[in-house]
């Protein structure tokens, strides 16, 4: 599990740095790579989940100016809309 949530921050960090200005957490969960201090001001952070997810983190971490909360079901809905 280590290695796997370091090779998400280095690919985090890696996309940053080459000048992404936008980025797409799916199925984010509890994730909290967009609120930290290495995403500077300008890139957008969306992070993806299930309805539910997202009703029970916005409770828990307000939305700020660079992370937005996207509730979608992949089951029903299309992410491309």
């Amino acid at each position: 599990m280590a290695c796997r949530k370091r090779c998400i921050d280095d690919k985090f960090a890696e996309a940053i740095l080459a000048g992404v200005d936008s980025i797409v957490i799916l199925g984010a969960g509890l994730d909290t790579r967009g609120y930290q201090p290495m995403v500077p001001s300008g890139v957008r952070v969306f992070e993806v989940d299930l309805p539910e997810n997202i009703a029970d983190k916005r409770k828990r971490i307000p939305e700020t100016g660079t992370v937005t909360l996207v509730p979608v079901d992949s089951d029903t809905e299309d992410l491309s809309r």
